[in-house]
């Protein structure tokens, strides 16, 4: 039987940031908070939901350590989404057991959007591209794509080179032929990036055999969305959504 409840705690756990949300059984309230995933604590948990009052907690985590922070800082009941948890979409999906939380909920929240085929992508650390189709009128998920992000194309080459320097990328109007070697690895970060992204999209409705929705959420969705998909929805809060479907469900 589904909860009554009023209020859920919505968190959306990665590497580099955890994310907390207020919802009801409707809508995402707005209420936000982001704590640097390498601080999280008990104490820094509560501190951040100071004032909120929830019953209940669901959770897309990808750092299963976290689990027992969670764990202790929240004595109501705790869902860890996965695979098995109830939701709108079906799994043609081999391991289903290493497939990412976040992952998940964002394949659930393009599924709630009703468009298909889509193709979810989570532009972040890394960019995901999970892939929903409608089989016999009910959303399927099919697999997806996971690649470097735009900050693992700067990174790399001074992590793994003996003289190539640390960089951020110039802006996002940069021409293609640097003039200096900054300029030149700004260059092909950027637009190495953006041809990768364009290049799996482009495989994946070939694989399919047809045209593909695109959603885009995480840290660069801006930038795909106006140099990519000016035609793609821009979902902000895209695992959010995933999240809270699952906490109806519950």
């Amino acid at each position: 039987m589904k909860s009554q409840l009023k209020a859920t705690l919505l968190i959306d756990n990665s590497n580099s940031r955890t994310k907390l949300m207020l919802a009801n059984r409707t809508e995402l309230s707005g209420c936000k908070q982001v704590i640097p995933t390498a601080d999280l604590s008990v104490e820094r948990l509560k501190e951040a939901c100071s004032g909120w009052v929830f019953h209940r907690v669901v959770v897309a985590s990808v750092v299963p350590a976290c689990r027992e922070v969670f764990n202790a800082a929240f004595a109501c009941d705790i869902h860890y989404i996965n695979a098995q948890s109830p939701m709108l979409l079906s799994f043609d999906y081999d391991g289903l057991n290493t497939l990412g939380a976040d992952r998940i909920a964002n394949a659930v929240g393009a599924a709630c959007m009703g468009q298909y085929p889509c193709i979810a992508i989570d532009a972040g650390t890394a960019v995901t591209f999970d892939l929903v189709l409608c089989r016999d009128g009910e959303p399927v998920y099919l697999g997806g794509v996971i690649s470097p992000g735009l900050k693992s194309f700067m990174n790399y080459m001074a992590t793994c080179t003996a003289q190539l320097p640390q960089i951020e990328v110039l802006g996002e109007d940069i021409a293609i032929v640097g003039k200096n070697t900054k300029t030149a690895m700004s260059s092909g970060a950027l637009y190495g990036f953006l041809g990768m992204v364009r290049e799996i999209v482009t495989r994946i409705q070939n694989e399919i055999g047809e045209s593909v929705h695109i959603i885009l959420t995480g840290g660069d969705a801006d930038l795909l969305y106006r140099e990519l998909y000016p035609d793609a929805s821009k979902v902000n809060e895209l695992t959010f959504m995933g999240l809270l479907h699952v906490a109806n469900r519950l």
